[in-house]
């Protein structure tokens, strides 16, 4: 036997000593996919903007198209030369089927930034937000969402992704 043969063997050894354990879903179950919403109420009629709309993805191993809703709070939509308005509060819910489990929890934090171009505003923002699931009151982890919120749609629109 040599050192040759086996090194690949060594390695392997080493790189699971000193590495730590792969990260596991930052959700459980595991939920990930896009989503596309209208507004459906917004200040000063209600406290936060909320979306209502749909969620096409997977929750644990299954594929899903369902409902998905959020409400988000903030000050106000950004300019161009204001920094990233901070979200301060919200929830958001995924309802599979009337006979199946929702899924929700809080918004946490995030931020929505105006986006331009060549200096000139789009009425357009990007929007990132911590969506922590909480089954029963209890954390089950945390998702990212990553979208874009178009104010000049009739009604106004968001797009996005939910990962883990």
């Amino acid at each position: 036997m040599t050192v040759t043969r086996h090194w690949p063997l060594v390695l392997a050894v080493l790189l699971a000593l000193v590495t730590p354990p792969l990260a596991r879903a930052t959700t459980t179950p595991p939920i990930s996919g896009n989503v596309l919403g209208i507004v459906i109420c917004q200040p000063p009629q209600c406290p936060g903007q909320a979306f209502a709309g749909s969620f096409v993805g997977t929750i644990d191993t299954s594929a899903v198209t369902t409902a998905f809703g959020v409400s988000i709070r903030y000050d106000h939509l950004p300019t161009l030369s204001d920094p990233p308005m901070p979200i301060a509060a919200g929830g958001w819910i995924i309802h599979p089927a009337v006979s199946a489990p929702s899924y929700g929890g809080s918004v946490t934090n995030g931020t929505i930034t105006a986006i331009g171009i060549h200096g000139q505003p789009t009425n357009t923002y990007m929007v990132s937000a911590t969506f922590v699931l909480t089954p029963g009151g209890v954390s089950a982890g945390t998702l990212t969402f990553s979208g874009i919120l178009n104010a000049n749609a009739i009604p106004p629109s968001m797009i996005g992704s939910l990962s883990q």
